[in-house]
């Protein structure tokens, strides 16, 4: 067997192997982004991975939640600490930064992009 079958080979096995992570959501907050095209939604959650304890997510879902992308967990304490944050972030330092001609922060396609 030579190493392209070989890598195949492990391949295979990897996808007969995956399942996919449990998770329950237990409820769903709001819709931060909502994506017409692809049916995806940027949603804001409460959400238990596997045998963890549920916690505030952030991530893409597809049309049924029946998938996800990568995203990010806060537990209760982060949550506090990132809602004190958002109270007082002043969102003209946002402006400011992403000031410019190639600026589309606001672009739920595009996501953020630093004005070069």
């Amino acid at each position: 067997m030579n190493n392209e079958e070989n890598r195949n080979e492990g391949q295979d096995n990897k996808t007969e192997d995956f399942k996919p992570m449990e998770r329950i959501v237990r409820a769903e907050l709001a819709t931060l982004r909502d994506n017409q095209k692809s049916g995806w939604k940027r949603m804001v959650t409460v959400t238990k991975w596997g045998t963890g304890k549920f916690k505030l997510d952030i991530r893409d879902w597809n049309a049924d939640m029946s998938r996800s992308s990568k995203g990010m967990t806060f537990t209760r304490s982060e949550t506090e600490k990132l809602r004190n944050i958002l109270s007082i972030l002043d969102l003209q330092i946002i402006d400011d930064y992403f000031q410019g001609p190639e600026a589309n922060y606001d672009n739920g396609e595009e996501g953020l992009k630093k004005a070069v």
